[in-house]
């Protein structure tokens, strides 16, 4: 198919999304600890991992400092033609302790928002995308029977104080992956390999995500709510019958 004379609306949006995780640095969760855990480094260097890319690839730390430096960021994002951006909010700074809940940081993503449209970039904000506050782990994290109502109420937080510059918002980022390989798996935070428990994360996640949008719709009805679903698609190499088979069974 001749694709040469395809063009794209002028109102469709081009961008980039980070988690706050992999760009922010300076953070302190769940998922920092387990970095910097004995075992995990221990692990590291007999795989011999530590000594071919260095440990520094393997903590977040500084990470590039986005969260001082996202102006900058942003300023690059316009010029490569970005028109939108996708990031996400982190919740542990938000609510470092259970219940007392971060002024300042909440300051510092409305600015970010801020910032974002003065560049031009439309803000497709997320609000969970994997690590959460110590306290929460230390609670039960995704498998407490709480879980939903402390989403739920950090959720409303967030919303009440930046929603009004942000038209797309993302609850959760792939929720179904992040269940897998922390509780089905057991290789991500909290490394707890138990089905029952898969299953259980996986029904509170689902249910964190319907309250939430409950909560974003009632604040701001106007608002776009979605989740970041991973998607695979594969094509049959050279349309061949027995590749036709293999892409049937994948899909």
């Amino acid at each position: 198919m001749d694709t040469s004379s395809v063009q794209f609306p002028k109102s469709f949006l081009w961008g980039a999304a980070t988690s706050a995780h992999q760009v922010e640095g300076g953070l302190q969760n769940d998922w920092t600890e387990w970095e910097q855990s004995p075992q995990r480094l221990h692990d590291l260097r007999v795989s011999g991992k530590v000594k071919e890319h260095g440990l520094e690839n393997y903590i977040s730390g500084v990470a590039c400092d986005h969260y001082h430096r996202f102006l900058e960021d942003f300023t690059l994002a316009k010029k490569l033609g970005h028109n939108a951006t996708r990031f996400s909010i982190e919740w542990s700074r938000i609510e470092p302790e259970e219940s007392k809940f971060n002024e300042e940081a909440l300051q510092h993503y409305q600015e970010v928002v801020h910032i974002a449209r003065e560049n031009g970039l439309e803000p497709f904000v997320t609000l969970w995308h994997w690590p959460i506050p110590v306290w929460l782990r230390d609670t039960g994290g995704w498998k407490s029977q709480k879980i939903v109502d402390y989403f739920s109420r950090y959720v409303e937080k967030v919303v009440s104080f930046i929603g009004e510059d942000v038209r797309f918002w993302i609850t959760l980022n792939e929720l179904e992956i992040y269940a897998a390989h922390s509780y089905l798996k057991g290789i991500w935070p909290p490394q707890q390999k138990n089905s029952i428990g898969y299953l259980r994360v996986l029904h509170h996640l689902i249910s964190a995500h319907r309250e939430a949008y409950g909560v974003i719709k009632k604040i701001h009805p106007e608002a776009q709510i979605g989740i970041a679903k991973n998607n695979v698609y594969f094509e049959a190499y050279k349309n061949k019958f027995v590749n036709k088979i293999i892409k049937w069974g994948a899909d």
